[in-house]
């Protein structure tokens, strides 16, 4: 049996972003800024007049899911990029909980509207 001692992580436990974090929070988000754009416009097109019938609201729908996505994966990794930059502790809870929420709640919308749009009308 060995004798090293296991270090106990609660919610309330300060932490750092390490270092080594940094290039994967610029790669991260200079790969989700790109669906700001994107998103925006595709949602403003699925508004407009030109897009009819029961695609419309696929459209829009999935797109607004994928906007909201987009908005809290950016929120999440400049958070992280923040703090670990200005080197500002944050306890294991903090550090989670927009992961945690995006997790949750981006995903069964997303799916439910892709479910619904391609199944058929009755």
């Amino acid at each position: 049996m060995s004798n090293t001692t296991a270090t106990v992580i609660t919610l309330d436990t300060l932490i750092t972003v390490p270092d080594a974090y940094f290039p994967d929070a610029v790669w991260n988000l200079a790969a989700v800024v790109w669906g700001w754009p994107l998103n925006i416009f595709i949602l403003y097109a699925g508004l407009g007049p030109r897009v009819k019938g029961r695609f419309k609201y696929a459209i829009i729908g999935m797109t607004a899911c994928q906007l909201y996505g987009t908005v809290g994966e950016t929120l999440l990794y400049t958070l992280y990029f923040v703090f670990q930059q200005t080197k500002t502790p944050i306890t294991v809870l903090q550090c989670s909980v927009v992961r945690r929420v995006l997790q949750v709640t981006v995903n069964p919308p997303t799916m439910s509207i892709l479910v619904s749009s391609i199944h058929p009308k009755t």
